[in-house]
């Protein structure tokens, strides 16, 4: 049976970084790549934290980008700061290097450059725990065919 793929976008809050946990132990799926978006966190330490984490799972082949899309209202401060947080966990800081790979491009691009290297019909999956702690219905959105 052939490995669902996986590109996936979060935006470095807490929950977040536990869903790259969970993506990372799920063997029937390929992951592409992550991208950070900066909406829930400042995206240095989101970035630094995200890379980390695929590291510690054994997957540092996975690679990651960071988004420069901003949303009009971000959240505040106390919510973003968070990031820093997660990124200084004591677990994340044992290796002196970070072997994931980092991609210059920003994440957007690369969000495009991969989904366009596919030549069929494929979908939008949004899944994750809301900050109510309920979880969220799961969307299909088609794309349109190029």
């Amino acid at each position: 049976m052939s490995k669902k793929l996986v590109l996936m976008d979060h935006d470095g809050a807490v929950d977040d970084y536990l869903s790259v946990v969970l993506l990372m132990t799920m063997e029937e799926v390929e992951t592409l790549g992550v991208i950070v978006t900066p909406a829930d966190c400042y995206i240095q330490p989101a970035v630094s934290a995200t890379r980390k984490i695929l590291d510690l799972m054994g997957c540092s082949e996975v690679p990651v980008a960071a988004s420069t899309v901003r949303g009009l209202n971000p959240f505040p401060v106390l919510f973003r700061r968070d990031s820093f947080a997660c990124d200084r966990l004591p677990i994340l800081n044992e290796k002196a290097t970070i072997d994931t790979p980092l991609i210059s491009e920003p994440g957007q691009n690369f969000m495009v450059r991969v989904l366009r290297g596919f030549e069929f019909f494929i979908g939008l999956e949004k899944f994750g725990i809301e900050k109510s702690a309920k979880p969220c219905e799961k969307q299909i959105l088609p794309f349109s065919e190029r």
